[in-house]
């Protein structure tokens, strides 16, 4: 963990989406992967702003994305 909060809450909702992703991109039931491919472009993108040192567009784009 780090001294921000901000980063260490936002890695955790990452490792938790991702698990729940990787589960449910392997169900039979069409919503339920396209749910998790919505949810795995979400944290891509998440990634990608963290990467750039976006920390607020990185939650931004977690607390935005609907299933």
């Amino acid at each position: 963990m780090t001294t921000d909060p901000d980063i260490d809450e936002l890695v955790y909702t990452l490792d938790d989406t991702l698990d729940w992703t990787d589960r449910d991109l392997g169900s039979r039931r069409t919503g339920t992967r396209q749910r998790a491919e919505s949810a795995r472009a979400a944290v891509d993108a998440a990634v990608r702003a963290m990467a750039q040192g976006d920390v607020a567009a990185a939650r931004h784009l977690l607390d935005s994305w609907h299933g």
